[in-house]
């Protein structure tokens, strides 16, 4: 019996020795499960701490085109992920933006054990600074050269730009967020606040196409406008199909189409100062708009582009004095913009296959200016041959201060307008090996129709007249459409050489004006060289008519170089007597004495011009002429000889005796055939006629009188005898 009690207390004594490990082990795996746990469970926060100034996107969804690094982060697995003071930076390491808190809308477990499922993001807070840069025009930048550049480069990033995608759908919820606007010296211009909205992207299935949505709502801070601004749109890859009311062109359902909405409410204009300061002068922009603004894009599999561009713009409604459109000049005063309203629309499609850019619709108008036109590009990435037109309006004043100072000096223009314009040929030359041999009329030109309500040149008046303007390898071409003038018209402009120096003009052999009614002021502008009878004449009637006899290039301003020959066509003229008339009219009466001292001095006689052609030329600064006719009462003379640009006469005054003198008697007929000549010398206006000749003349009747009375005294004596 004892030894039976031995026996099992040994058995148990063995058997409780034998358990002791296994118990143990037991216990330290349940331990090191519950720390396993308690890691796991902690292991967000721990992560959050690593993870503070890391790029968490690198990690939760990598491939996105930015960083996120933050400085704080509440992670749990059960618990939206949420982040504070967050900074989003592109992948070039730049500062873009600050955001307060970041929350997602999924939680960390969800996150890390399903990245395929939506991301969604709540901002809140964002602040970013916007540099708005500054616009340097040059001479260079508006070459012709540069539209065909920079309407490549526009087409070829339509066609060959992708839409980048996101890694997975992702949705992001804005709010409380703040936009500044500064030039690049940091100046603050505008800052938008209280901005909201929402963006997602859907990356695409069988179903559905790839898309890019977003809309978004901001208050204008400052300047203290009240204003709003709001943006919509959305993308679609090909597949899909926007909602009914965005389809403002006809999209086909493989195309990847584009719609953008933005909608203005006293936006303030201080924003564009750095893009237009340059442009307006150094004058800055200032005051607030409203309008709205519509863009839509369509991109077909082929290369086909079509583009709808839309928007007005326009005083706010009901606005305060500091919201009007201003320009504020470099000393501080200001002029008011009037563009209310400004609007806008330009329709253009591309085909790749042809080349071929076509703008069926472009519309601009404002107060100053508008546009109505339409025509194609043809061969965009060859020469670009361009075939434009329209009608336009604006203020051509700025037209007429491009002309040369001494042209401006000359003219007086009210009313002047734009109304047409075109544009043809290519804007870029094919190269050639002989540049001479290259056929003419293939250069690019740029025409319009100017129409005035007045102009004043050079004694002339034109009402309500038309010419077309046009450059054309570097001449600026003048086309008198209609041009009235003085109740005639102008045939021809000259031609303005505009790469020369000095500025040159170009006539063509023909008309210049055409039965143009004599004038007083005509006569003192330019006539007076041609016909120094006139000059400082009163009451002018009559008309002429002007032409050139051979081509004629010449500098403007310096026509003492000129050579100029023509033809003055006087088709009638009456005159009041100037001063060399009168000179002309004490001649013919001391002639009229010496015929016949009965006659009284004709002081009132009437002077008239008959229907002649007189050859001239301008040539070393004085205008030559020859046998200038004018009758006086019932003697007709005439000049020949050169009166020069400073006003100088050099010329012979012709007078033939009149048959009713000759009828006096047979001394008189004795002359038949005889002409008195005159020298004239002096300046236009103190003409100095030399009437030596005439006391000559006198001396030569009085002695065939005397030799003719002696002759009839020997007769009679004859006869007594």
């Amino acid at each position: 019996m004892a030894d039976n009690n031995t026996a099992v207390a040994v058995a148990s004594e063995k058997k409780e020795t034998t358990g002791q490990p296994a118990r143990w082990l037991g216990r330290f795996f349940l331990l090191g499960l519950l720390a396993l746990s308690a890691v796991g469970w902690f292991l967000p926060a721990i992560v959050g701490r690593a993870w503070s100034q890391t790029d968490v996107l690198e990690i939760l969804a990598p491939n996105m085109p930015a960083t996120v690094q933050f400085d704080r982060a509440q992670l749990s697995w059960q618990s939206p992920v949420l982040l504070r003071d967050v900074k989003v930076n592109d992948r070039k390491g730049h500062l873009s933006a600050n955001i307060g808190a970041v929350t997602t809308g999924q939680t960390l477990w969800q996150l890390v054990s399903n990245r395929a499922q939506p991301l969604t993001l709540e901002f809140e807070g964002l602040v970013s600074n916007v540099i708005v840069p500054t616009l340097h025009p040059s001479p260079q930048s508006l070459s012709l050269q540069d539209p065909k550049e920079h309407i490549e480069h526009f087409l070829k990033l339509l066609l060959t730009k992708q839409i980048p995608g996101l890694p997975r759908a992702t949705s992001v919820h804005l709010s409380g967020s703040r936009l500044t606007f500064v030039d690049s010296d940091k100046r603050v211009l505008t800052v938008l606040s209280d901005i909201s909205g929402t963006y997602a992207y859907h990356p695409g299935d069988a179903a559905v196409p790839a898309s890019h949505k977003w809309e978004f709502d901001g208050k204008v801070e400052q300047p203290a406008t009240q204003g709003r601004i709001q943006t919509q749109g959305e993308w679609q890859a090909a597949g899909g199909k926007l909602s009914p009311e965005a389809e403002i062109l006809k999209f086909a359902a493989e195309d990847e189409k584009l719609l953008a909405r933005l909608t203005l409410d006293r936006l303030p204009l201080d924003s564009l100062q750095p893009l237009t300061s340059e442009s307006l002068g150094g004058q800055l922009l200032t005051g607030a708009l409203s309008g709205e603004a519509t863009l839509a894009v369509s991109r077909s599999p082929k290369g086909a582009i079509q583009t709808l561009a839309k928007g007005e713009l326009r005083r706010p409604a009901e606005p305060q004095v500091e919201l009007l459109p201003m320009l504020q000049r470099p000393d501080g005063t200001t002029v008011p913009v009037d563009l209310d309203p400004l609007t806008w629309t330009l329709q253009a499609n591309y085909v790749r296959e042809q080349d071929l850019l076509n703008v069926p619709q472009l519309a601009f108008s404002s107060v100053p200016f508008g546009i109505q036109g339409q025509g194609q590009i043809e061969g965009v990435n060859q020469l670009a041959v361009v075939d434009v037109a329209g009608q336009l309006r604006c203020d051509a004043q700025g037209l007429f201060d491009q002309l040369p100072q001494e042209l401006r000096e000359q003219l007086q223009v009210q009313g002047l307008r734009v109304a047409e314009f075109s544009a043809k040929g290519p804007l870029r030359t094919a190269p050639t090996e002989n540049a001479e041999a290259a056929p003419p009329g293939n250069a690019f030109q740029l025409a319009t129709l100017l129409t005035w309500d007045q102009i004043k040149a050079f004694g002339l008046v034109s009402d309500e007249g038309k010419l077309r303007a046009s450059v054309d390898e570097g001449v600026l071409l003048l086309d008198p459409v209609h041009f009235p003038v003085n109740q005639g018209q102008v045939r021809q402009l000259p031609r303005i050489v505009l790469n020369s120096d000095p500025l040159q003009f170009q006539l063509n052999q023909g008309a210049l004006l055409e039965r143009v009614a004599l004038t007083e002021d005509l006569v003192r502008s330019w006539l007076k060289y041609l016909s120094p009878a006139m000059a400082n004449s009163t009451s002018i009637e009559g008309t002429l008519s002007l032409a050139v006899s051979k081509p004629v290039t010449a500098s403007i301003g310096n026509l003492e170089t000129a050579d100029i020959p023509g033809v003055l066509t006087i088709h009638r003229a009456k005159i009041g007597p100037g001063p060399m008339i009168r000179q002309m009219l004490t001649a013919i009466d001391q002639i009229r004495l010496v015929v016949d001292p009965r006659n009284a001095l004709n002081e009132l006689a009437t002077v008239t011009m008959d229907e002649q052609q007189v050859a001239f030329r301008l040539v070393e600064g004085r205008i030559y002429h020859k046998d200038f006719g004018l009758n006086i009462g019932d003697v007709r003379v005439s000049t020949t000889g050169s009166v020069g640009l400073d006003e100088t006469v050099d010329l012979v005054l012709s007078i033939p005796l009149n048959a009713k003198w000759l009828k006096q008697g047979p001394i008189l007929q004795s002359l038949q055939g005889e002409v008195i000549t005159l020298n004239i010398r002096g300046t236009l206006n103190e003409p100095q006629m030399d009437l030596r000749p005439l006391g000559e003349f006198g001396k030569r009747i009085g002695i065939k009188a005397a030799g003719g009375l002696l002759q009839r005294i020997l007769e009679g004596k004859r006869r007594g005898q």
